[in-house]
């Protein structure tokens, strides 16, 4: 049972559409046709998918049954473990105008110690310099990493791009676009993390980042001492 769990069949399942011929699909995953053929029938003994004779085309069609939704959220976890460790191996190496900002920064700057409700969900909030926008959409469309400039979407990992400009030093629109590194993660300086946790009211992750850095703020998480 467990050797129909492979490449192959996990190809087949991902890419394959009902009404798909095998030779369709074989086209779609890269995998011989003989291969294919094999393993349609062996998912097809096991009550996962219909196989229809057309003439001299066999198409297929998904059986929902509760063997091929487990088989379905098993490819989908893989998959999301695979974008997740390519997003973070690129995120490191990019020589891009890049940095990760927001909640995301939070969860990196506090060590895991504070974890964000998106960073726990892979959502992944990062900034970029307008001009490397274009280069940085193909880099990850490239890696199949989901990306998105507004509206959320399933996917995950699932990567909020926030454009921004940045000009040179002597004009008077220069915007700030430092970057700190945590274990080679482009970030947002402590600095700028916090004045933005102080806008929001954030306590709790402020005397996360004081109580680790020694940041002399003096902020209290009022649950904490208003409960004594």
């Amino acid at each position: 049972m467990t050797d129909i769990i492979n490449p192959i069949t996990a190809a087949i399942i991902k890419e394959s559409k009902d009404g798909d011929t095998i030779r369709e699909i074989a086209m779609k995953t890269g995998f011989a046709y003989s291969a294919v053929y094999r393993w349609v029938m062996e998912l097809a003994k096991h009550d996962m998918f219909e196989v229809k004779d057309e003439g001299n085309r066999k198409r297929i069609y998904a059986k929902h049954t509760a063997l091929y939704s487990q088989f379905v959220g098993l490819i989908k976890s893989v998959s999301e473990a695979e974008r997740d460790k390519a997003f973070w191996a690129f995120i490191r190496k990019t020589n891009l105008k890049v940095r990760l900002a927001g909640g995301t920064s939070i969860s990196l700057w506090t060590r895991g110690s504070y974890i964000t409700g998106d960073f726990f969900d892979k959502i992944y909030v990062l900034e970029v310099a307008t001009k490397d926008l274009g280069k940085l959409e193909k880099e990850l469309d490239r890696r199949k990493i989901i990306y998105t400039e507004g509206d959320r979407k399933e996917a995950r990992p699932l990567v909020l791009l926030i454009a921004k400009k940045v000009f040179g030093k002597t004009d008077v629109r220069s915007t700030s676009f430092r970057v700190e590194r945590i274990g080679g993660i482009p970030v947002v300086p402590l600095k700028e993390l916090v004045e933005w946790c102080k806008k929001l009211n954030l306590d709790a992750v402020l005397e996360q980042l004081d109580a680790l850095y020694g940041l002399g703020l003096k902020t209290k998480y009022s649950e904490v001492h208003t409960n004594v």
